[in-house]
C-alpha cells in the first residue's frame, strides 16, 4: 500500500489547484493558500512540470501535463495491483497443492 500514499497526495494537490482555479499564471496560488504544504512531492511536481511556479513565489497548475501524468500514474497502479493480485493467487494454489 506503500506506493498509493504518495498517489493519494499528488492527486490531493492536483484536485486542489483545479478546484480554486489555479490553472493560468493569473489565477496562480501558493499551496499554504490551499491548506496544503509546500512538501517534497509537490517540489518533484514542480520539477517534472506538473505544477509550474511564478516569478512572485505562486504556482499554477499545467493541465495538460498533470492529466497524461495521472492516466500514468493510474496504469503503474492497476499494473501493480494485477502482480498482487496474481502472487496472491499464486499463493492460494500452493497452499492448496499440499
Amino acid at each position: 500500500m506503500v506506493p498509493a500514499i504518495p498517489l493519494i497526495k499528488q492527486k490531493r494537490y492536483i484536485n486542489a489547484f483545479q478546484r480554486a482555479g489555479a490553472t493560468d499564471e493569473a489565477h496562480a496560488c501558493t499551496p499554504e493558500e490551499l491548506g496544503l504544504r509546500d512538501s517534497l512531492i509537490f517540489k518533484r511536481m514542480i520539477v517534472r512540470g506538473i505544477f509550474i511556479q511564478c516569478p512572485d513565489g505562486r504556482y499554477y497548475l499545467n493541465v495538460p501535463l498533470a492529466s497524461v501524468y495521472q492516466s500514468g500514474r493510474q496504469y503503474f497502479l492497476r499494473i501493480f495491483l494485477l502482480v498482487l493480485l496474481i502472487l496472491f493467487i499464486a499463493l492460494l494454489s500452493g497452499m492448496f497443492l499440499k
